[in-house]
């Protein structure tokens, strides 16, 4: 087990991500070329991190199980239904999507790049150490979600 594993929150990781984005234009500019579109298409993306972070964060309280990403031993309960249906991280996949959105919003592709190493960090920090505490917790059951179920999307 690394240092690192469940320690910094996954807000912190987006912040980092978000200030890396920030500075990208530097780099190159690079339209997105969609455009008078960019505001909207944005604020579409960051509207559907929005719903699919709190849906995730919604069909957590009602299993009363800890939405604290740095207490996964807290967790009490399986949760497989609702957005859980289609990704295991909702919440983790919705602050992709807000790197994305922001990409989006200053109009350069190439800040997209940002998305990578948030994905990275959280995968090998954050979500399989997660993984690894639920198998033990719940075992085959976590085991047959984890096949019918994928990581991401």
């Amino acid at each position: 087990m690394s240092s690192l594993e469940l320690k910094i929150p996954p807000v912190i990781v987006v912040l980092a991500a978000s200030i890396g984005l920030y500075f990208t234009p530097v780099i190159g500019q690079y339209s997105a070329f969609i455009g008078d579109h960019t505001h909207l298409v944005s604020r579409i993306v960051f509207a559907l991190a929005i719903v699919i972070g709190v849906l995730g964060v919604v069909t957590f309280k009602k299993a009363k199980t800890t939405v604290n990403p740095v207490q996964i031993a807290k967790t009490s309960t399986l949760v497989t239904h609702g957005i859980f249906q289609f990704t295991r991280n909702p919440m983790y996949l919705a602050m992709a999507l807000v790197i994305a959105a922001m990409s989006i919003r200053i109009d350069n592709v190439i800040a997209l790049i940002w998305i990578v190493p948030y994905c990275v960090f959280i995968t090998r920090f954050q979500i399989k150490p997660e993984e690894r505490m639920l198998l033990s917790l719940f075992g085959q059951a976590y085991e047959d979600y984890m096949k019918s179920v994928r990581r991401w999307l």
